[in-house]
């Protein structure tokens, strides 16, 4: 069984405006202090954005896990870069996605429709590893750290 064995937030302005593809200069500086003070470092972090599937070849969690020499996968909604040859087509599908020539991530299928996540290494891991290790946290058709992490934004503390 998965449980949740440790979860922090923190509130803070941000002063960064956001620019697309340049999310790293707004949002690591939170991150990087919610890291510091983390009673639990995890073996992998799951950060919402891009990895290596991003226009300078260095998304949010490329950036993150550079930083701190720690595995990171980039998670993300929308896809920046690569290509796909076809779109996965049935619930928990996934297909690699190229980036100048090689697989730098894959698009998941989460469920019927267009639910898609884009996978891609951020640090320390290969595509495929990345693309493993999320399979383990995809519960009823979405990611369950990623979704944990959204609740954590919308509550009224």
């Amino acid at each position: 069984m998965k449980k949740f064995i440790y979860e922090d937030f923190i509130e803070k302005e941000v002063k960064f405006p956001y620019i697309p593809t340049f999310l790293s200069f707004r949002e690591i500086p939170v991150l990087k202090e919610l890291y510091k003070r983390a009673k639990v470092k995890p073996e992998v972090l799951f950060i919402d954005g891009q990895g290596i599937l991003h226009p300078a070849f260095c998304g949010i969690a490329t950036h993150f896990g550079v930083l701190f020499n720690v595995i990171t996968v980039g998670i993300a909604k929308k896809k920046l870069e690569g290509f796909l040859e076809k779109e996965p087509e049935n619930e928990m599908d996934y297909a690699p996605l190229y980036f100048n020539g090689k697989i730098c991530g894959y698009c998941l299928r989460l469920s019927e429709g267009k639910n898609f996540l884009w996978i891609s290494p951020g640090n320390l891991i290969t595509p495929e590893d990345a693309l493993f290790v999320t399979l383990k946290f995809i519960k009823n058709g979405s990611h369950i750290l990623m979704k944990r992490a959204d609740a954590l934004t919308k509550k009224d503390f």
